[in-house]
Formats: C-alpha cells, sequence, structure tokens
C-alpha cells in the first residue's frame, strides 16, 4: 500500500547537486525564530516518515507547510514536492517562494534560483536552466552555485564556460565535491571533443538527457566533423 519505496531512489538524482546540506542552510536562513522552529519540526518530521517508509505521510506533512507565506517555506515544500514527482505543485511553490523572498537576503534567494535551475536541468531547457544559474552566483558566488553553473553551461553547450566556472567552484572551496564533480564533467566534455559545441547551433545537437548532462556525439564513424 503507498507509494512504493523506489520512487524516492528515483528522485534522489535531482536533490544530489543541492544535497542534504542545502537544506539545512535554507532553514538556518533568517527568519523570525518562532516560523523556523515551525518549519524546521516539519521538514524533520517528514524526513523521518519517509526513513520509516511512509511516504504518503510525510507528503501530508510537507503540504501543510503550502500555507506557510514565508519565502523558507515554499523552498522546502518545492524540494519534497520534487522528490515525490509533483513537479507542477513544485514549480508553484518554488515561484511562490521566489515572490516572497523579494525582500529576503540574498543567500535566500540565490538558493531559491539554483532550486530552479536545477529543476530546470532536470526537465527543462537549457537557456532556462542557465539563467537561474547565473543569477544564484550574482547573489551568492558559493562553490555549490559555481558548480550549478558550470552544470548549466555544459547543458548550453558553453564548455569554455563550464571550465572556467567550475575551475572558480574548486577556487571557492577546494574540499568541495560538488565543485570537483562539476569540474570532472566539463573537463569530460573538452576533452572528448566538445570544445566548438558552445560555436555550434544549438539545433544541430541533441538534446540532453533528463540529468542535464551534456551527451556524447553520436555521430556517424568517419563523419566530418571536427577538425
Amino acid at each position: 500500500m503507498g507509494t512504493p519505496p523506489n520512487m524516492m531512489l528515483e528522485r534522489t538524482d535531482f536533490m544530489k547537486t543541492t544535497g542534504a546540506a542545502a537544506v539545512i542552510l535554507t532553514l538556518l536562513a533568517g527568519g523570525p525564530a518562532l516560523a523556523d522552529k515551525k518549519l524546521d519540526d516539519a521538514v524533520a518530521k517528514a524526513e523521518d516518515q519517509l526513513q520509516k517508509g511512509k511516504p504518503e505521510e510525510a507528503l501530508k506533512t510537507i503540504q501543510k507547510l503550502a500555507g506557510t507565506q514565508t519565502a523558507e517555506a515554499q523552498l522546502a515544500v518545492g524540494r519534497f514536492l520534487e522528490r515525490f514527482g509533483n513537479y507542477e505543485e513544485a514549480a508553484a511553490a518554488l515561484a511562490k517562494g521566489q515572490e516572497l523572498a523579494a525582500s529576503a537576503p540574498a543567500s535566500l534567494q540565490a538558493q531559491i534560483r539554483a532550486t530552479l535551475a536545477e529543476q530546470a536541468l532536470a526537465r527543462g531547457p537549457a537557456k532556462t536552466a542557465l539563467g537561474h544559474a547565473q543569477e544564484a552566483v550574482k547573489l551568492e558566488a558559493t562553490p555549490e552555485h559555481l558548480a550549478l553553473l558550470a552544470r548549466a553551461q555544459a547543458r548550453a553547450y558553453d564548455v569554455a564556460g563550464a571550465v572556467q566556472s567550475a575551475d572558480k567552484a574548486v577556487q571557492a572551496g577546494a574540499a568541495n565535491a560538488l565543485a570537483h564533480e562539476a569540474r570532472g564533467e566539463a573537463m569530460l566534455a573538452l576533452g572528448r571533443g566538445d570544445r566548438g559545441l558552445e560555436q555550434q547551433p544549438l539545433e544541430r545537437r541533441h538534446r540532453p538527457g533528463p540529468a542535464g548532462r551534456v551527451p556524447r556525439s553520436q555521430e556517424p564513424a568517419g563523419a566530418g566533423g571536427g577538425g
């Protein structure tokens, strides 16, 4: 009964790049202490319900937060709904969070932008992901956001830009795993001959896979293409 446990496992890729640490940082962001406590407790309860194999109860717990008119709450709701595959509701929550965060600290605005970029990397156009990632970096150039920008640039076939952003991510956080992962992806794209992709019309290339990674070229062997 209930939602199959595999569903949560299938959604973990989306959360991989932002990670549980990003959620914790969101909860620790500014705002009234009581609101933070309520949000903290609700998220902790939902996570515990997931661990106990009760996804339906976890979903109900998170959906109760949807009426909380704070950017932090809407961000938490959006992230959880994304994990459950409720993409439209997740997008609506994130849009509401972005609206409520208009006067919030830059770090919170950046987290919302980064989550929107992640969402676009998973299912949306590269241009949308790139725009959100660029805004996240402008607001707060953390290693995580720079790594996200590098991934979005690679998705948009700006491999040279991806390498530069990934290098900055590593410089900003030498011990940050996401930064090194993004740099590895950028260098892999560069090494397999995607150096000129950013100069080619996007329409001539394949659409990226669902994880937002730059796909391998599938040109027939011997086809003229790169010198």
